[in-house]
């Protein structure tokens, strides 16, 4: 699957995650390497998004404005991150 496949694929999910929320957009993602974090975390802030932990070893929570979650997917994708299943805990496949 090409990058721009995969971040169609995010922002499906991210939209389906995100459809009745009025404040801003999360998604949850597993990232490893601190590295590859810490180029994610420069990153989305240049587009206005954060990330935080999110409880487990390498789970982290981005949020964001919603005009901003194509940027976001890329982001993510960009640095190796895996979507979580339903938002959950556990990465997709």
């Amino acid at each position: 699957m090409g990058n721009d496949q995969e971040i169609d694929r995010w922002l499906g999910v991210i939209t389906a995650h995100n459809q009745n929320s009025a404040g801003a957009w999360t998604t949850r993602v597993q990232i490893d390497g601190v590295r590859l974090l810490e180029q994610a975390v420069q990153q989305l802030e240049t587009v206005g998004a954060t990330l935080a932990t999110n409880g487990g070893p390498r789970e982290y929570i981005a949020a964001f404005r919603e005009v901003v979650a194509r940027e976001v997917a890329a982001i993510l994708v960009d640095r190796g991150a895996r979507l979580c299943t339903d938002q959950a805990r556990a990465p997709v496949p």
